[in-house]
Parts: C-alpha cells; structure tokens; sequence
C-alpha cells in the first residue's frame, strides 16, 4: 500500500477499496473474510485482534488456563465442544 501511495505501484480496485475502508476507520471487506465477526471500528478491532493474539500467545507459552475468555474465541461452539468431549472421556 506504501508503494502505491509513493506512486511506484499502480492502484487497483482492491487496494482503493482498502484505503477506503482505512480512511474511514473501517474493517476492510477483505479482512472480514478472513477474520472473526465484528461491528467495531478499524482501530477498536486492531485493539482487540491484538488482546486476542496476546491471550493465545500467553496460553501457548504457559500452557492452559484455569479460566477461559469465551468471548475471545471465534467459534465458541467448537471449543465449549471440546471442552464437554475431553470431560467426558475422563469421567
């Protein structure tokens, strides 16, 4: 995107579109496809893309939890799943 701004590389749709999106300080349609559902803002979601990262980043490092942050999972569903299977293999 640098480049294209310098003017050393041709613009196109999709990179319009991301300034857009940038410019308004909204998530861009491209990320959307490729991330968790969210109405916040561009700089809200970056904030909590970063909490995210960081607590899964802190649970690969020390292992896991004694309590999870539901919310922060994005399939909530899966996880809650896995958590009855592997209860009830141990009991």
């Amino acid at each position: 995107m640098l480049l294209t701004l310098d003017g050393r590389l041709v613009s196109n749709k999709d990179m319009e579109a991301l300034l857009a999106s940038i410019l308004s300080n909204s998530i861009p349609e491209l990320w959307k496809k490729n991330s968790y559902p969210s109405r916040k803002t561009l700089l809200s979601y970056v904030k909590d893309l970063a909490e995210r990262l960081k607590v899964f980043n802190t649970w690969i490092e020390k292992g896991k939890p004694n309590v999870f942050w539901i919310s922060g999972f994005f399939f909530t569903q899966s996880f809650l799943t896995g958590v009855k299977q592997n209860f009830a293999r141990q009991k």
